[in-house]
């Protein structure tokens, strides 16, 4: 019997992401772009072949390089599939979060000679050079067993996997688009630093099981990394691996559904019937697991009253009601004003980056990071010292100016391009008049490449808008105790959004403020929040930061 053709269950993302990508070209300056393919090189031979003309499924071995004891896992995909679809799959079977970067290159690896680049619509938007990985299928790059692929997750700690054919087999109708069938080795931690602090870290579980002593930093790193476990307990669990669970995480990622949610056709976070029009996808998110809903994406002219509309209409479940009082005592329907005097303070961090980069824009390393002089710079513009215990030379040990860099981008002011971090047009422009650049700022917030990030990002500009109300915020009835399963109101606030844990408990206020990390870099950098006699930011904003919160959430208008 011949293969049986079934439609791709992420057709409809691929399609959103194609039209994503051709919106952010059109928006773009003309001259900008003019000047960036005037100073393309030609492209080389493509490494896309013929693909297939049926559907096979195709048995993948995806392994984490430099990893050791070994991280693997035995993937089977269809043969079809494109590469926007491979990436959550990808998270999924290796336990990633999905809060970082990736991309994907064809060739042995991504740093041999003439690699072909799969990039996101994002990617490409800000001026790399490289394929949409939307246009690009599985089965274009893998057709005989033996054929690699490379996939690199986090450019900060670059985590790369090698994906090798390792069989071709035929399909079955009711196959699913994706499952893992075998594996070893758990996930690394997220933003432990890479193959070798990882192999750091584990030599230090050892050290300390075996009764030797190490050093204060090392076991603070021990615990930041493995927080709750003790270094027995690390080095049995980076060995297991749960594969009926990754298979699970698989098929979701995949396009399936459980049985459950076939059954009752309801919403796997809050057990809550689905909204109309708000239909939910499954995505790895940090420390939730749990399925993803289309988020606000930053203020906007006149988009004050849909925003309120819209977080009390999200809001859900026992603690919906202090969404909506948050809401209430951020007065969004106020319009926030700001000086020129007080937009030229507040961005001044930004400004001063955007020129130092400038448009001919500064060298990275290899690596992709900011060369040591630029850090070093950058660290002394921040006023970083204060905060940050550590050399401030090297940008991936650098974390404050790192996120900062990143959040630049993030915001469209500074983008990569051929191994060059350099300003955009826009930003040059914005850089000599503050309140457009504060404007600017306020439109781009939340950031996020998940929607929970954006989630929790939009908690925390929503509770420092709250704080402009005559009243003490929180009020009373909002201060949980420590026997509540809620620990404050950004907590209850998020979890009243659809966010809970894996285990489907609720996260508590520093979680939330740690998954709200993109958006939090840009509201300490511009002062937003207030700083104690030592000099360190606390959570309270500052009048001029109760304005700034409002214009994300609200817009001008």
């Amino acid at each position: 019997m011949g293969a049986v053709s079934i439609p791709d269950p992420h057709q409809d993302e691929i399609e959103r992401q194609v039209a994503q990508f051709r919106e952010l070209l059109g928006s773009a300056d003309p001259s900008e772009m003019a000047d960036a393919l005037a100073g393309s090189p030609e492209p080389g031979p493509s490494r896309r072949r013929r693909p297939r003309t049926d559907v096979v499924t195709f048995r993948v071995r995806v392994a984490l390089d430099g990893v050791e004891p070994e991280v693997w896992r035995l993937i089977e995909v269809r043969s079809d599939m494109r590469l926007a679809t491979l990436h959550p799959v990808m998270q999924a079977a290796m336990g990633w979060t999905g809060t970082h970067l990736h991309q994907f290159d064809a060739g042995d690896r991504p740093d041999g000679p003439g690699p072909e680049r799969y990039l996101t619509a994002e990617d490409l938007a800000e001026g790399d050079t490289g394929v949409p990985e939307a246009d690009a299928r599985l089965d274009e790059l893998l057709q005989d067993p033996g054929d690699r692929l490379v996939y690199t997750y986090d450019f900060g700690d670059d985590w790369r996997h090698t994906l090798t054919l390792d069989g071709v087999l035929p399909r079955d109708s009711g196959a699913p688009a994706a499952r893992c069938v075998d594996g070893a080795g758990a996930c690394p931690p997220e933003d432990c630093g890479g193959p070798g602090s990882y192999a750091d870290l584990l030599a230090t579980a050892r050290r300390l099981a075996a009764g030797d002593g190490v050093s204060v930093e090392d076991a603070e790193a021990l615990t930041l990394a493995f927080p709750g476990r003790s270094p027995e307990e690390v080095l049995t669990s980076v060995a297991a691996l749960d594969v009926t669970a990754a298979d699970d995480a698989v098929r979701r990622a995949g396009g399936e559904r459980s049985g459950q949610e076939r059954r009752s056709g309801r919403d796997r976070r809050s057990g809550q019937g689905r909204t109309p029009g708000r239909e939910r996808r499954s995505v790895q998110t940090r420390r939730t697991g749990q399925e993803r809903r289309s988020g606000p994406t930053g203020g906007g002219p006149g988009q004050a009253g849909g925003l309120a509309t819209d977080l009390v209409s999200w809001a859900v479940g026992p603690y919906s009601g202090v969404v909506v009082e948050m809401v209430a005592a951020a007065r969004l329907d106020e319009p926030p004003v700001v000086t020129a005097d007080v937009a030229e303070r507040m961005v001044a961090p930004f400004a001063w980056m955007i020129r130092h980069v400038g448009t001919r824009g500064v060298d990275l390393t290899s690596a992709g990071y900011l060369r040591s002089a630029d850090v070093v710079a950058v660290a002394g513009a921040l006023g970083v010292g204060p905060e940050w215990i550590g050399g401030l030379n090297r940008e991936g040990h650098t974390l404050p100016v790192l996120a900062f860099r990143h959040a630049c981008q993030s915001a469209r002011l500074l983008r990569v391009n051929k191994g060059r971090l350099v300003a955009t047009r826009l930003a040059t422009q914005l850089a000599d008049d503050p309140v457009a650049l504060w404007w600017h700022l306020a439109g781009r917030l939340p950031l996020g490449r998940t929607d929970v990030e954006r989630d929790a990002g939009t908690v925390l500009l929503l509770d420092a808008a709250c704080h402009g109300d005559p009243e003490p915020w929180p009020p009373p009835h909002l201060r949980f105790d420590a026997f509540d399963q809620i620990d404050d109101h950004l907590a209850a606030a998020f979890h009243a959004l659809g966010w809970a844990g894996s285990d489907g408990e609720s996260l508590q206020s520093w979680q939330v403020r740690s998954l709200a990390e993109p958006t939090v870099t840009v509201l300490e950098r511009l002062g937003v929040y207030g700083r104690d006699e030592s000099g360190v930011a606390s959570w309270r904003p500052t009048p001029e930061g109760v304005a700034f919160a409002r214009a994300a959430l609200r817009g001008r208008g």
